[in-house]
């Protein structure tokens, strides 16, 4: 028993000394928030999809055989595809984050179409003619092509761009709220050519 007390009696002045040190009267130190942090968690995000359009055409491609006698070569096809806009948040830098006690400010990127593409499974090849002499590969091959281009050209029609712009303050404006826990206002940077102007 004598053995044991010393060892009792160190454990309980040492209990004693660190509830007066540090459990009796103290105070947590106040939240912070680093701005960094949310920059750094912003930029790992990187292209962040916003918007999805999910479209199909029917594609009708005529190669001239640059001959009377030869008839042009023909392909038509039956075409699905998506195109897909977006926000790129690995550009965002420390300055474009301006923080106060209540609100944060955010400059982000104008959107972009950062995919659009054929979906060969859901595509079909559903003619083709004269395509012996130029090739019926080559043909096919250049028809999805221009297929793909006006994917494209049908998203950017359709105002993919746009939507992307309401989806991102639908979507990231509160998920950067969440990370801040203040109020965030999204604004997107000049347009290239809006700055090559002034």
């Amino acid at each position: 028993m004598l053995k044991i007390f010393p060892w009792v009696l160190i454990l309980l002045l040492g209990g004693a000394l660190y509830y007066f040190a540090v459990g009796r009267n103290s105070t947590p130190p106040p939240p912070e928030v680093n701005f960094a942090t949310v920059v750094e968690k912003v930029e790992a995000m990187g292209k962040m999809q916003l918007v999805r359009y999910q479209i199909s055409d029917a594609v009708e491609y005529v190669k001239p055989s640059g001959s009377r006698f030869v008839p042009d070569a023909k392909a038509m096809l039956i075409v699905a595809g998506e195109a897909i806009g977006c926000v790129d948040l690995a550009k965002v830098k420390p300055t474009d984050l301006v923080a106060t006690d209540s609100l944060v400010t955010l400059t982000i990127p104008q959107p972009e179409l950062c995919v659009f593409k054929v979906d060969h499974q859901k595509s079909r090849v559903y003619d083709t003619k004269f395509t012996r002499i130029t090739g019926e590969t080559k043909i096919i091959d250049d028809a999805f092509k221009k297929a793909e281009t006006q994917i494209k050209n049908a998203a950017l029609e359709n105002g993919i761009l746009e939507e992307t712009k309401k989806n991102a303050q639908l979507i990231l404006k509160p998920m950067l709220e969440q990370l801040t826990g203040k109020k965030v206002n999204l604004v997107f940077e000049l347009p290239q050519e809006n700055i090559e102007k002034k």
